[in-house]
């Protein structure tokens, strides 16, 4: 299963060695997808896999994983095992190009500009043709 996400946060890495003599290391990581509902995904990339997978916080990734849960003492424990990690597009943002801004001569602003004393629901503003209406009777 593929997920893509920013890498919100990068964890110490963790080592140490088995019971049965072995060393063992795993790093850590966080990302957040860019669903209608973002979720945050804690990945963990394990044994060898550590020297082929590195990823730095703040870019996105997609990133390839295998979900595994086990269970320990009546509980059940969930692990985001991933193998793979490569760079890909921000689609939010979109690829970094520059875009002129608003300050140059002839660009369009990103904001509609609206009259001062206009109304944005269609009527006249304040100090506008609806006040003191004798025809109105509205309490307010």
């Amino acid at each position: 299963m593929d997920i893509t996400g920013r890498v919100i946060q990068v964890l110490p890495e963790q080592s140490g060695t088995s019971r049965a003599g072995n060393a063992w290391k795993k790093n850590e990581y966080v990302i957040e997808t860019f669903d209608a509902y973002p979720k945050k995904v804690a990945l963990t990339v394990f044994g060898s896999k550590t020297e082929n997978v590195h990823m730095e916080a703040g870019k996105v990734y997609t990133v390839s994983v295998d979900i595994e849960s086990r269970e320990y003492n009546g509980r059940w424990y969930t692990n985001v095992n991933c193998y793979a990690a490569r760079e890909a597009e921000d689609p939010v943002s979109g690829p970094q190009t520059p875009v002129a801004g608003p300050e140059v001569q002839g660009a369009p602003s990103p904001f509609p500009q609206t009259p001062v004393n206009k109304d944005p629901f269609g009527g006249a503003a304040a100090g506008g043709a609806f006040d003191n209406d004798p025809s109105d009777d509205l309490p307010f």
